[in-house]
């Protein structure tokens, strides 16, 4: 996606608003359309609020940066494996 332009408003201050608004807009895609080359497990850049998916081998994790570095929890394509999982780990 191209980065979006705003329209011209004749309006000064509908005008300022409008432009901040599309600034957003290219930030946050910006923001969530990021290289995948950049969302490694091993990388530790990233500012507390990011999230992204990585994979390593066969697993997919969905991660969150918080203050104190990356979290993550594997993903799971459909529920069965889940449920299978939490049983795995519940039996003694």
């Amino acid at each position: 996606m191209q980065k979006l332009i705003a329209p011209k408003i004749s309006d000064p201050e509908l005008a300022i608003a409008i432009k901040q608004i599309y600034r957003d807009i290219n930030m946050i895609y910006e923001l969530v359309s990021k290289d995948e080359k950049k969302s490694k497990s091993s990388d530790v850049s990233g500012k507390s609020g990011d999230i992204r998916i990585t994979t390593t081998g066969n697993k997919n994790y969905l991660e969150g940066k918080g203050d104190k570095g990356w979290s993550r929890v594997e993903m799971f394509e459909d529920i069965s494996a889940l449920e299978t999982r939490i049983v795995a780990l519940e039996t003694p």
